[in-house]
C-alpha cells in the first residue's frame, strides 16, 4: 500500500481523494462502537473482542469515514510482525511490501468490502491509507491521523505505551485485539484496557469497548469453537 508516499504523513498541499465509504448492516454493538470512535472527544479507543466480531472493519470504517469528511489527512494500519509462538517461516524474501503482505492482509481483506476498487487504488497511490511496522512508530508524532493498531495483544506493555503516545493534534487511536490469542509471552494489551477502563480516562478522551463471543459474527461454528478453547 501507498508505495509513493511510504510512511510519510500527509500535509495540507497533499491532494485529498473523494470517495464515498460503503456501510454495512451493523449490529447495535457494532454502531455503539462507530458511535464512540466518531464521537469529536475521543480520541482512543482501546476495544477487547474475540476474532469474527468485526473489530478491524470497523475501525477501518470509522477511519475511513474521517478521511472521507477532510477530519483526518491519512489512515495508517500497525501491526506487530510477530508469528505464533509454536510456528515461524522464518526468514521471508522479498522486500518490504512481500515481508508485510501476510501481516497487511486482514487491512488488504476489509478494505475491499469497504471502498469501491477505484477508490481503494486512489487512497492507496496518494498514500491516505498506508501500513507500517510497529518498530517504525518510535520518534514519530502522527497529526490528523487515524492509527489501527489491530492485534494489539501482541503487543508488550512498552509497545503498547510506545503506540498510544504516538496520538498527535486531530489524530484518533484505535488499539484493538484479543488477550486470549496472544503470540508473545507477556501482553500489555490487556493491562492498557485495565489501566484505562474508568471515568478520568473517558473524559481525557479514552474510550474502552468490549465485545464478548456471543456477539461473533464471522460463523456460527466460530462462536462454539471459540467457547470450547476458552472455557476455563
Amino acid at each position: 500500500m501507498g508505495q509513493k508516499n511510504r510512511f510519510v504523513a500527509m500535509d495540507a498541499a497533499s491532494p485529498h481523494v473523494n470517495f464515498e465509504v460503503n456501510s454495512l448492516k451493523w449490529t447495535e454493538k457494532q454502531k455503539m462502537f462507530i458511535e464512540e470512535a466518531l464521537d469529536k472527544e475521543t480520541k482512543i479507543v482501546i476495544c477487547e473482542a474475540p476474532p469474527g466480531v468485526g473489530k478491524t472493519i470497523l475501525s477501518l470504517y470509522c477511519s475511513l469515514t474521517l478521511l472521507s469528511e477532510r477530519k483526518v489527512d491519512q489512515v495508517m494500519y500497525i501491526r506487530n510482525p510477530v508469528e505464533s509462538s509454536e510456528d515461524k517461516l522464518g526468514y521471508l524474501k522479498g522486500g518490504f511490501e512481500e515481508k508485510m503482505a501476510p501481516f497487511d492482509a486482514p487491512m488488504v481483506d476489509n478494505l475491499s468490502k469497504l471502498l469501491a476498487v477505484e477508490d481503494n487504488r486512489k487512497l492507496a497511490r496518494e498514500s491516505q491509507i498506508d501500513s507500517m511496522p510497529l518498530g517504525y512508530l518510535k520518534g514519530r508524532t502522527f497529526d490528523n491521523i487515524a492509527l489501527i493498531i489491530d492485534e494489539a495483544e501482541d503487543l508488550s506493555h512498552q509497545q503498547t505505551l510506545l503506540a498510544l503516545t504516538r496520538l498527535g493534534k486531530g489524530g484518533k487511536i484505535f488499539l484493538i485485539g484479543d488477550s486470549k490469542q496472544s503470540n508473545v509471552k507477556r501482553s500489555g494489551f490487556a493491562r492498557a484496557k485495565e489501566m484505562f477502563d474508568d471515568d478520568i480516562a473517558e473524559e481525557k478522551g479514552i474510550v474502552t469497548l468490549e465485545f464478548v463471543p456471543e456477539e461473533i459474527m464471522r460463523h456460527d461454528l466460530t462462536q462454539f469453537i471459540y467457547n470450547r478453547y476458552t472455557k476455563d
